[in-house]
């Protein structure tokens, strides 16, 4: 996590795509669904509001049951999308929309 947060923090201005996926701790595992694994999203995204990110977000998995999986994602990386811009749930494009 701290060399994540120091990545984005070096390249700031110059960060315009990144994959958000997780990490499973018992095997190292990555691709796993964001909010299920050791990657501290809440720090990532705080850090991603501080510095103006406005790039995209690619769902980047490799999990068994593929739909429900990105749905999951979704909905939990909507929350820091959310928080990041100031808006609702009726004003936030649903996931897809892009």
């Amino acid at each position: 996590n701290a060399t994540v947060l120091s990545l984005v923090r070096g390249i700031n201005g110059r960060l315009f795509s990144f994959h958000a996926h997780d990490v499973r701790e018992r095997d190292w595992r990555d691709h796993r669904c964001p909010g299920s694994g050791v990657m501290n999203f809440p720090a990532l995204f705080a850090l991603l509001r501080d510095i103006g990110y406005v790039g995209l977000i690619e769902i980047e998995l490799e999990e068994p049951e593929m739909e429900a999986a990105v749905a999951a994602a979704g909905t939990y990386l909507s929350e820091f999308c959310q928080r990041s811009a100031g808006t609702t749930d009726a004003e936030q494009p649903s996931v897809g929309d892009a």
